[in-house]
């Protein structure tokens, strides 16, 4: 058994390490009609999750310390820098030889995530709802110095009081599912930095944001763009790498584009200030 946890675990690295924005697809177990649906898919289309080599992304299944470092990284679009600086551990149970060691080292040497007193990081062990919400916090600025120090109840308050944890609910030690890992992390990355006004995580990791668009003309629809392009209400045409098409008159708060000006990933929140498209 402990072998096989392994192979899975590898196995999930893998799928992490090959996934672009343009090679996520649909996934056999994840229906457009659950409640993490949007946050699993725009999760894939940014790269920052994967699922299984049969296709399936296990909704239900646990996630362990590292495999949730791995995802850490991914979301801040530091895997190059974390690779090409993190095999220098300082965790006992954490040799240079294993595949996550790279993500561990990075998140641990930028405050992010901890490990424990006896030296380990426990890679292989789920990881709880209460250091989820520590870890994503963290991502988004929070130190002890803004929420206080009494662990874990510090994070786990701070998070509800931002939206992060919004109708999930777990004991503080009970391991989190990878659907709600995902809709924990999707809410984080449209969440403002701390002490920064209006500017999300998502804009600091290399996104562009479009605020307040509606799909004026979508080529799935028409003839007159490609199968991919979509006008949208800024009178531009943008070519979509989302796994999912855009349709016309579908408004977003958000709609995100990469490095290369590719739309990756739309999101409405319900702050937008065009509700006519509601």
């Amino acid at each position: 058994m402990h072998i096989y946890k392994r192979l899975i675990s590898y196995m999930m690295a893998v799928c992490l390490f090959v996934l672009t924005a343009s090679a996520a697809a649909a996934y056999t177990d994840v229906y457009n009609d659950s409640y993490y649906y949007e946050s699993v898919m725009r999760l894939g289309d940014l790269g920052a999750i994967a699922g299984y080599d049969d296709g399936s992304f296990k909704p239900d299944a646990t996630i362990t310390r590292a495999e949730f470092a791995r995802i850490i990284v991914s979301a801040m679009n530091k895997d190059t820098e974390a690779k090409s600086t993190g095999l220098i551990s300082s965790f006992d149970d954490v040799p240079s030889g294993l595949w996550s060691a790279p993500y561990i080292n990075y998140v641990s040497s930028q405050g992010i995530v901890a490990g424990y007193s006896d030296g380990n990081f426990r890679p292989d062990q789920t990881i709880s709802f209460a250091e989820t919400l520590t870890v994503l916090m963290r991502v988004l600025g929070y130190t002890e110095d803004a929420v206080g120090y009494f662990w874990p109840n510090n994070y786990v308050d701070a998070a509800a009081s931002v939206g992060i944890s919004t109708d999930l609910y777990y004991g503080v030690n009970q391991p989190v599912t990878r659907a709600d890992a995902a809709v924990m992390l999707d809410r984080v990355l449209f969440t403002d930095i701390y002490g920064e006004e209006d500017k999300t995580l998502i804009e600091t990791v290399g996104y562009t944001m479009l605020k307040d668009m509606i799909v004026i003309e979508s080529g799935n629809e028409s003839q007159k763009l490609l199968s991919d392009e979509v006008r949208l209400s800024d009178a531009n045409i943008y070519t979509s790498k989302m796994s999912t098409p855009l349709t016309t008159g579908q408004y977003a708060d958000y709609m995100v584009l990469d490095k290369n000006g590719y739309l990756v990933a739309t999101k409405v929140t319900g702050e937008g200030t065009n509700k006519a498209a509601h």
